[in-house]
């Protein structure tokens, strides 16, 4: 008999594989069912992304030069903010021009 180890680590390394990508689907389903309850209650994402920074709804976590770009301009959203009717629940976490 030709490959018996060798196969049976084969197997094994598939299995580990399909177990693998089932739970990265499953997490993606609780991601996408989380997120479909919290839309459903009024709880909505935001992203600043080229908005004039606003302490109130942005936490700086760098500065940076930025050519052509005014001072104090979110340049990039780090994690994107969340809020319910209209009331700041996370603030986004940005990269702002100096």
């Amino acid at each position: 008999m030709r490959g018996g180890a060798g196969d049976a680590r084969a197997r094994d390394s598939a299995t580990r594989l399909s177990q693998h990508e089932a739970l990265i689907k499953g997490v993606g389903m609780v991601r996408d069912e989380l997120q479909s309850r919290l839309e459903a209650a009024g709880v909505e994402s935001f992203d600043p992304t080229g908005e004039k920074f606003d302490p109130v709804l942005h936490e700086a976590l760098s500065t940076q030069p930025a050519e052509g770009t005014e001072s104090g301009v979110v340049l990039e959203t780090v994690e994107k903010g969340y809020r319910l009717n209209g009331q700041v629940l996370r603030a986004a976490k940005v990269v702002v021009s100096q």
